[in-house]
């Protein structure tokens, strides 16, 4: 019953507002809901940009209500407010905000400024909010809106205040309009005209942020850095797409293993213009080959990993030599190199895979599939020769049993001329008066 009259009051005081709030007309039933709705109780929110201007260029023309008449905070200049059912309203807000409870701080010194930078912590209480801070000042937030560069802004960064990294939670712009979709909200987005060219995020939590949003910052820059920000395994979608990025610092996080996803399939460019790749102070076990696909890349950091393996072929050698900043740990004294030579590049001594060795490799392995070649083909001749031999035999006595049934055939033609006749031999008078053979021979 109390949060329903403090609620009713609540609306009352917003109404009473925005028909002296000077805009020039008043706000309607919408903007009055929006009001209550944008931000929870106890919730301390950055505001990068005025919120009507967003508007503007967003969701402006598809919303019903008249949001025109909502008064701009702090003359349009980012700005820090604060939502509290039981703190005094700082008085810094327009009346019709003040009316609901919330409190503003405006920031100094952004709204010229060509470049932006942004101090957060954990805001660890609630308690009265001040009027005004100076640009660099250390803010305490619970949330933050979407950050909308403004065209001739050149520079983002945000450091994360203190020991542990410090979750965003990152809202949607239209946040409080109950008809848009504010799920997996951008941190920053850009107009087509931007000229934004670097982002640097330090000790702010990634660890999750990234796997929620394929647009997460723009893509259309040149220098990215991802320091101190729990990254342990970057999703594949979030570097793809880059344009004109040549500078890429992913430097003191969690990457693992042999890591791969950093290769020229992530530029949309040809050649793929990435210059530098600081993945230094992370636990890779194995020097990123693929980088070396990249090639525009001219510096490359390894050190303070966990790389166990100088053992290197000699393109992977020419290709570090080649390069005019590089750097990883040293080898152990009792890394061992039997099967290369030992060769130095940029202070590093890497064990180089002999090419005679490489060549012996080939050569043994050339020579095995030559046997297996020469067996095959030996096998099959044979087979062949076999086949050949059995077709000739068969042949050859096709051609004797034809001639002996023609031989048989013509002696049974010859001797049917001379053949007696049976009815005659067998005649029982002739019978009877045949002289013995025997008697004939005498």
């Amino acid at each position: 019953m109390l949060r329903l009259v403090s609620a009713l009051a609540l609306t009352a005081a917003v109404a009473r507002a925005a028909s002296s709030s000077g805009s020039g007309s008043e706000i309607d039933d919408q903007v009055k809901a929006w009001l209550q709705n944008y931000m929870e109780d106890g919730e301390t929110r950055l505001f990068p940009n005025d919120i009507k201007s967003v508007w503007g260029s967003t969701i402006g023309s598809s919303l019903t209500a008249n949001w025109k008449a909502l008064p701009v905070v702090c003359d349009g200049k980012p700005s820090v407010q604060t939502k509290s059912s039981t703190l005094t309203a700082n008085g810094g807000c327009p009346d019709v905000y003040t009316a609901a409870g919330v409190s503003c701080t405006c920031l100094e010194g952004y709204d010229n400024a060509t470049e932006w930078e942004f101090y957060v912590q954990p805001r660890q209480e609630l308690s009265a909010q001040p009027l005004t801070l100076e640009f660099g000042a250390t803010l305490g937030l619970t949330s933050l809106v979407t950050i909308v560069a403004p065209d001739d802004l050149t520079s983002i960064k945000i450091v994360g205040v203190g020991d542990d990294a410090v979750a965003l939670n990152v809202t949607a712009e239209a946040t409080g309009w109950d008809a848009y979709d504010t799920s997996n909200p951008s941190l920053i987005d850009v107009g087509t005209a931007s000229a934004l060219e670097k982002i640097t995020l330090e000790n702010v939590d990634l660890n999750s942020a990234l796997d929620d949003s394929t647009d997460y910052i723009p893509l259309a820059i040149e220098n990215l850095t991802l320091r101190y920000t729990n990254i342990s395994q970057m999703p594949s979608t979030f570097l793809q797409g880059f344009a004109s990025l040549e500078y890429l610092d992913l430097s003191h996080n969690k990457l693992q293993g042999t890591y791969s996803r950093i290769t020229s399939q992530m530029c949309t460019a040809n050649p793929c213009p990435l210059k530098s790749i600081n993945v230094s102070n992370n636990a890779l076990t194995q020097i990123p080959y693929r980088v070396f696909y990249l090639n525009q890349l001219n510096s490359l950091y390894l050190e303070n990993n966990a790389i166990q393996n100088w053992t290197v072929s000699s393109d992977l050698y020419e290709s570090i030599a080649g390069l005019t900043n590089f750097n990883m740990d040293l080898p152990t004294d009792t890394y061992s190199c039997d099967d290369g030579t030992w060769m130095a590049a940029h202070g590093i001594n890497f064990c180089v895979l002999n090419s005679t060795t490489a060549a012996t490799s080939s050569d043994s392995s050339s020579s095995s599939n030559s046997y297996l070649i020469y067996v095959i083909v030996a096998a099959c001749v044979v087979v062949c020769v076999l086949i050949f031999v059995f077709i000739r035999q068969r042949r050859a006595y096709n051609r004797r049993k034809e001639r002996d049934e023609s031989v048989f055939d013509h002696t049974l033609s010859f001797d049917s001329h001379f053949t007696a006749n049976t009815n005659i031999i067998n005649d029982p008078l002739i019978i009877a008066h045949r002289i013995p053979f025997k008697d004939v021979k005498r």
